[in-house]
C-alpha cells in the first residue's frame, strides 16, 4: 500500500476568511443599529437599477409611493450624469398601507463597465415631516388671524376717521417722527 499526497498550509487563508466574516458581522451590526438602513445601488449603462446590498431597513425601489417613484429615478439618473450627491426625500407605503417618509443620501462613484455605484444611507424622517406640516398649518392659521385682525383694525380706523370728518373741529395725527398719519376734512 502506497500513499501519495500533498499538504498545503491553509492557515493564512483561514485567517483571511475569519477576518472577512468578522468584518461582515461588524457591518451588519452597524447597519442594524442606525435609524435607517445602508445600501449599495448600481446604475448600469442600459438604465437598469440594481441593489446588490441592502441592510435590514434598506429597500430598493419597492414600496416607494407611486407618485414619488419617477422623481427618484430621475434624481438617480441626474446624480449619475453629474456625479453629484443623491439626496432625495420620498414616501414609502408599507404592506398595511401606512405611509412613512424617508431621506436617502449617497455619493456616486464610477464602477466597472460604465456602471455608476452609490453607497448610501437612508433614514426615516416621518416625524420631521409631520412637524413641518404642523408648523405650516400653524403658520397658515396665524397668517389668517393676522389678516382678519388687520381688516378689523382698518375698519375701526376708517370708522374713527369718519367720526372725525363729521366732527366740528380740526384734527391732525402725527407719528413720532412728525409725519402726518391722520387728517380730517375740516383741516383740508
Amino acid at each position: 500500500l502506497q500513499m501519495i499526497g500533498i499538504v498545503h498550509d491553509i492557515t493564512e487563508q483561514s485567517r483571511v476568511e475569519e477576518a472577512l466574516r468578522e468584518s461582515e458581522l461588524r457591518l451588519e451590526s452597524i447597519a442594524e443599529n442606525i435609524p435607517g438602513g445602508i445600501f449599495r445601488r448600481v446604475l448600469h449603462p442600459d438604465g437598469e437599477i440594481e441593489y446588490p446590498y441592502l441592510s435590514a431597513r434598506a429597500y430598493g425601489l419597492e414600496g416607494v409611493h407611486p407618485h414619488d417613484l419617477d422623481g427618484i429615478v430621475r434624481a438617480i439618473h441626474k446624480s449619475a450624469e453629474l456625479f453629484a450627491v443623491f439626496d432625495q426625500e420620498h414616501r414609502e407605503v408599507s404592506e398595511d398601507g401606512s405611509i412613512s417618509w424617508w431621506r436617502a443620501i449617497a455619493t456616486p462613484q464610477p464602477g466597472e463597465n460604465g456602471d455608476v455605484v452609490w453607497d448610501g444611507v437612508r433614514v426615516e424622517i416621518t416625524e420631521q415631516k409631520r412637524a413641518q406640516e404642523e408648523i405650516a398649518q400653524l403658520n397658515a392659521e396665524l397668517e389668517q388671524r393676522v389678516a382678519e385682525r388687520t381688516r378689523e383694525l382698518r375698519q375701526e380706523r376708517d370708522k374713527a376717521a369718519s367720526y372725525l370728518d363729521i366732527a366740528n373741529a380740526m384734527f391732525l395725527g402725527l407719528d413720532r417722527s412728525g409725519n402726518v398719519t391722520l387728517v380730517n376734512r375740516k383741516l383740508c
